[in-house]
This record gives structure tokens, C-alpha cells and sequence, in this order.
């Protein structure tokens, strides 16, 4: 397990339009636990929610990158760096930035040939 950054999922389109970066103890135990009891090889993220009373629920573990792993790289942690050059990161309590993604999308009209 090199690293868990929590991303709050504000808003969905299919994929993620708006987003927020935070700590959350139960949320990074939760997943560390789960990292440990599946021992997933490769990037991976974890879509999961958090009931009123506190309790997190993981709905689905996906073998890939997210939509959201802009964010990651934003927060200056780049798990391909540590692949390519062999580099270890271990410590994954970073430090977690509160920062949020919005996404735009542009649509273009041109004429058809």
C-alpha cells in the first residue's frame, strides 16, 4: 500500500464533474484494512459511502485508475515515478490536501463534410 487520498465525489455525470480532497480517519482506516485483507496488486480505487451514523460502506473496488487520479498527481504524490524507478513509499500517512476538482466540458460544432 503506498498511498490513500480520500475524494469526496460532489457530483456525477457518469463520471466525477466535482470533487473535494480531505482527511477522514474512518474512511483511511477503512480502506487500510481492506488493502490488507484483499492484498490488491496495482492501482486500484475504492468507491464507498459513509452512512449518517459514521459507518463506512465499500460498494465497489475497481481495478483501474479513476476519473479522479488527476487529483492524485495533484497532490503531488505520482505512483508512476515510484513504479519506474523503484522508489518505495511506504509511509502512506502523506499529508492531504484540501483541494477540489471541477470539471468543464466543451462541446464543438463544426461543419460536416
Amino acid at each position: 500500500l503506498q498511498v490513500i487520498l480520500p475524494i469526496h465525489a460532489l457530483e456525477k455525470r457518469g463520471s466525477t464533474t466535482l470533487a473535494a480532497m480531505h482527511s477522514d480517519p474512518e474512511i483511511e482506516e477503512y480502506c487500510n484494512d481492506l488493502h490488507h485483507y484483499l492484498q490488491p496488486e496495482g492501482c486500484y480505487n475504492v468507491q464507498l459511502i459513509k452512512t449518517a451514523d459514521g459507518r463506512v460502506r465499500c460498494f465497489e473496488v475497481n481495478p483501474r485508475i479513476s476519473t479522479t487520479f488527476c487529483m492524485v498527481i495533484r497532490a503531488g504524490f505520482d505512483p508512476f515515478k515510484l513504479f519506474c524507478e523503484g522508489v518505495s513509499a511506504r509511509n502512506k500517512m502523506v499529508p492531504i490536501p484540501k483541494i477540489r476538482l471541477v470539471r468543464h466540458w466543451i462541446n464543438e460544432f463544426v461543419e460536416a463534410d
